[in-house]
This record gives C-alpha cells, structure tokens and sequence, in this order.
C-alpha cells in the first residue's frame, strides 16, 4: 500500500499507482491524496477497482490519444478529394437478383445454420433515456400488440431460423446451434442479464448465449489528463460500437466461434424492430462469394439522412460517418432535380458479416488501428474546489474529449467485400428517436413498418386482412413470409396479434382477454384459437390513445 497518513490515500495500492504515475496520470489521486473525500461521492474502494481495471491499459490508452489527436489535426482520412461513391457494379440489389439466386444463397444460408457455422452477435449497449425508458434498448417495448420487447423478437427470429434449417438438413430443431453473443455495455449489463434470466433465454439453449460487455475508455483533457467524474471515479465510458473486435477476443466469444466451427458472422444493432437475423440469403450470399466482410445497404431517403455511407476512399470500400461527410458531397445527386438519384446514396444500417478468418486476423486487437474519431462534448466532472461532481449545465463549453470507435473503421482491412442493397421496407425500422413526436425513426415508424410488412406477407399467403391498426405477426410463425399456407383464404381483421398457440402463456401478464379464446377452424382446415377483445396497457410516453392497446389473438 502506498504510504500516506490520509486514509484515502493509503487504500491505493502503490502498483496501481505506479502505473498511473509512470503513464502521466498520476492526478487522478489528488482528491484522496488531500483526504478531499466528500459525503456523496463512491467509495474509495470502488476507485481502487476502477484504476485497477485500467492500469495496465493505460499505455494503450495514452497511445491511442496521442494518435488519434495528431490523425484529427492533420485531417487524416477526411479528404473529401479521397472519397468516391460506390459504382453499380458494386452492389447487388436482393430486388433485382433472380428467384434462382435468391433461392441458392437462402439453400446455402440455411445448410450453414443446420451445420453450425454460423454465429450471431449484437450490439446491445444501448440504454433507452432517448426512448423516455429506464431500461437497456434491447429490453423497450416498442408498442406491439403482444408486448415483446426487442431482444425477444431477436430471440424468436433465431428460434424460428434454427426450425427452418433443421427442415433442410432432416434434423430436430433442438440439434441445430446458432450461437448468439450479446454485446452489452457497463450500464446496460446487470439488467440485460436480468432480463435474459427472467425469459429463461427466451427458449434458447443456455450453451448458445453468451453475454459480455464491450470495453470502456476514458474521457481526456484536451492535453490528454484522463478526467475525474468525482473526487473518487474516472469520466468512464463505452469505446463506441467498434469495441465490439476487441471486446469479443478478450471476453473468449472468437476462440469460442472457433471450437464451434463457425465459419461467418452476422452483426446487428438492437434498435431495428425488423432486423433479419442471420438472413440465411445474406449468409449464403457471403458464403457463395467467400468474402471477408459484407454489408446490407439501403438507398439513403435523403442527403440528410442520419447514416454513414458505403463508399471507396482511396481505393478501397469504407463507411463514413454521416458527421464526418463533406455537406457538398452529401448533397451531390446523379442528375438534375430533386427526383434525381444520390450520388453517394449506399446508407449503412449496421447490417455486417464476417468470414471468421477475417476475425481473427485484420479484426484482432493486436492489428486494429490506433486511430479513432474524436468527439468533443460536455461531460460531467469533478468541481476543483469539492471534489463533487459538476453538472452539464454547470459547465459552459465542451470540457472534454471522447474517443469512438466505429464498427466499421477496420472495413478498409477486407479483400473482399459484397454490398447486398435491400428494401428498407423489409429490413430497416429503427428505433431512435423518442415516439409520440413526429418523428422518423421512432417506435411508431417502426411499428407501424411492422405491421405494413406482416400485411404484405399475410396477403401473399392468401389471407384477406380487414380494418385499420396494428398487424403483428410472431416470428415463431414466420421468419420471412414463409410457413402461412394454413391462413390462405382466411380472413384477419387487424388490429390482431398471429402467434402460435404455445405463446399464449408467455403474452403479458397484464394482456386481459374478456373470455376464454374459442377454437376456430380456418379454410385450410387448420385448426386454430381465437380470442377476441384483448387489451393490455401501453407506456404512456408512446403516445397511444388510452395508454392501452386492444386487438385480437389468431393463435395456430
């Protein structure tokens, strides 16, 4: 222990502060080297942890700001003169390729689910205060008539995907693997897992989740001081959505891919209420080419459009960030006239694979780049004079310096890449923006994208779908569209929930039915059950009428 007669000072291991002191942040122990330990702050036992946690990072940490710093201030790799959209020939359109090819990569898709070699990993760090909610992302309820939060309609799609690839390989479901790895974040960690406990893994096998938190980093000073939150706690947080390769190397998730024989990789954000999961079209499509990278695109709906863009800088394919975008080129069209197509038009939405190779090599710590974005904001700090934390609004001009990484920094490191464009329609709904204001991308946009997308599914089947509202269709129904063949002819009066019958005892607790649901034979001769009149209250920051949704339940 370091030697001090301050109490708080004497609690710092002296190799902890060793480290601190010999990467030049010996600061951070000013407060509890004067005993400026004040009532409200954590504990210095909780600081101990903390600067443990980082110490023998910090030659990294120091050396990613002193790179990143000098990249920023030379413009390195914002030239707009380096940037060049995508050509056609570049991007292959799901709309445009033949039912053949469609039907080839699914086949090939699905083969490699049945076998085991594909994983899933999502990025679920997010929290919900945009949302008006206290709960991680993955946990809100976007307002659909069954209730189920967003990591469970993830949960169902993997389900209903591993039943769909054990009927191609002529195997039981329950043989089929797809291994899913939950990125979380320090503050959404403890309640995803409570939420996973609660749902018993939502059905799937506990060997094929793995949750694990991805990695944080410090906020600095412009001259690169690590800043103090508190007298007694570092300006901590997530290393952005490009911590996912280190944070699955460290935690074990590629060795464990490895093991398991996985051969490719699908990504995604947590907010897109439609999010194809391990699309077996996209996983065969990338099986097909043997690519190392390959993303899902959609035309951007305007040149301000908050998304980064698929485009070639210097030569090689790269994502900007929206904020990082020269204006002009933004706006640039191929064309006259508003009507006219985007010059740089290819908008990212967070839809990637990886070849496990790829993984492995330009993905592993030890090759990422040591450049990353700079972010300079208002953060809460320290008050010099208390030790207390000083609110946002006690500071009047950006104090600090954050340190991002995107996930798709090390894209530029592929060989080869495929961009598959999709429907926005089909695959595109996220959840961003607060509801009941108007906006776009927000849990009504995205319900409402459901609900238009299981009509369209449900009328392909046959099925006539009557009168206004909300239509949801259970992903343990159908992943795609597929598998309604018992609802051709029947007609489906919306609002209404389809789901099977053995979800009925996992709808809400508050889901009230007026009457014990009826058995009802549909024209298929399918047997089903039908409620009528259900109702379950709603969150009041959605915005419904009545904070309470009513609908019906069609359970086959």
């Amino acid at each position: 222990m370091a030697a001090s007669a301050c109490p708080g000072s004497a609690a710092i291991p002296e190799a902890v502060r060793a480290k601190f002191v010999e990467n030049g942040q010996g600061h951070v122990f000013e407060f509890v080297d004067k005993g400026l330990v004040p009532a409200g702050v954590p504990s210095v036992e909780a600081f101990v942890e903390q600067l443990s946690a980082l110490a023998d990072d910090l030659p990294r940490i120091n050396k990613l700001f002193a790179s990143t710093m000098a990249a920023a201030a030379a413009t390195v790799d914002r030239s707009s003169s380096e940037l060049t959209p995508v050509d056609e020939s570049d991007v292959l359109s799901a709309a445009s390729a033949s039912a053949a090819e469609r039907d080839s990569w699914r086949a090939r898709g699905l083969a490699a689910i049945a076998a085991g070699q594909v994983a899933v990993v999502v990025l679920a760090g997010g929290q919900g205060t945009r949302l008006g909610s206290s709960l991680p992302k993955a946990a809100y309820d976007a307002g659909l008539p069954s209730g189920k939060v967003l990591i469970r309609l993830q949960a169902e799609r993997i389900q209903r995907l591993r039943t769909l690839a054990a009927a191609v390989a002529g195997a039981d479901p329950s043989s089929v693997h797809l291994p899913w790895y939950v990125m979380t974040s320090p503050q959404t960690h403890e309640a995803t897992v409570a939420c996973f406990a609660e749902h018993g893994n939502f059905g799937l096998p506990e060997e094929d989740v793995t949750l694990f938190q991805q990695g944080q980093l410090p906020s600095f000073t412009p001259e690169g001081k690590i800043m103090l939150e508190s007298a007694t706690s570092l300006a901590l947080g997530p290393d952005g959505n490009g911590g996912i390769y280190r944070a699955l190397h460290v935690n074990g998730c590629v060795a464990d891919m490895e093991t398991r024989g996985v051969k490719i990789v699908h990504a995604y954000a947590v907010d897109n209420l439609v999010s194809k999961v391990a699309d077996p079209v996209f996983m065969g499509l990338c099986l097909e080419r043997g690519v190392d990278v390959g993303n899902k695109v959609v035309p951007k709906s305007s040149p301000d459009e908050k998304v980064g863009m698929l485009c070639r800088k210097g030569g090689r394919f790269s994502v900007v960030e929206y904020s990082d975008m020269p204006a002009a080129l933004k706006q640039e069209r191929v064309g006259e006239g508003e009507a006219a197509p985007l010059r740089f038009r290819a908008g990212n939405i967070c839809v990637h694979a990886y070849d496990i190779e790829f993984l492995r090599g330009p993905a592993h710590p030890d090759r990422l780049s040591e450049v990353f974005h700079v972010a300079r904001k208002k953060i809460p700090c320290a008050d010099p004079a208390t030790g207390l934390t000083m609110s946002k609004a006690a500071i009047e001009t950006e104090n600090a310096v954050k340190l991002e990484g995107f996930i798709f920094d090390v894209f530029e490191e592929a060989e080869r890449t495929v961009l598959l464009e999709v429907d926005r329609s089909d695959e595109f709904s996220p959840v961003k923006n607060a509801p009941a204001k108007g906006l776009s991308d927000s849990p009504d946009t995205a319900r409402q994208m459901a609900s238009d997308e299981a009509r369209r599914w449900l009328e392909a089947a046959g099925a006539t779908v009557e009168g206004e509202g909300l239509v949801e269709l259970s992903p343990l129904v159908s992943y795609g569209g597929e598998g309604l063949e018992a609802l051709a002819g029947a007609t489906v009066s919306a609002p209404c929930c389809i789901c099977l019958q053995a979800e009925l005892e996992g709808l809400p607790s508050s889901l009230a039915m007026p009457s014990a649901p009826s058995s009802v034979t549909l024209p298929s001769g399918r047997e089903a059950v039908c409620a009528e009149g259900c109702s379950r209250p709603v969150d009041a920051s959605l915005g419904i009428s009545g904070n309470a949704l009513s609908f019906s339940v069609l359970a086959l």
